[in-house]
């Protein structure tokens, strides 16, 4: 999915969070993203925002918890 994905001018970890928001179920924490790909937080939420801004994760009806504190 990450190479797929760079196709489309997208980074390769947003297309491994967004491959893993498509097969998972329901929503998850930024932190269970970036536990089950082996990424930072970091990582992961520079990959949801990027998928976020052009919006293939609203297509699909993806959500995704962050907390902010």
């Amino acid at each position: 999915m990450g190479d797929f994905l760079g196709s489309w001018n997208l980074l390769r970890t947003t297309g491994r969070v967004y491959g893993q928001l498509l097969l998972g179920s329901g929503s998850v924490s930024l932190d269970e993203l970036g536990a089950a790909l082996g990424l930072s937080k970091g990582a992961v939420s520079v990959a949801v925002r990027e998928l976020d801004s052009p919006g293939p994760s609203r297509s699909r009806g993806v959500a995704v918890c962050s907390s902010r504190r």
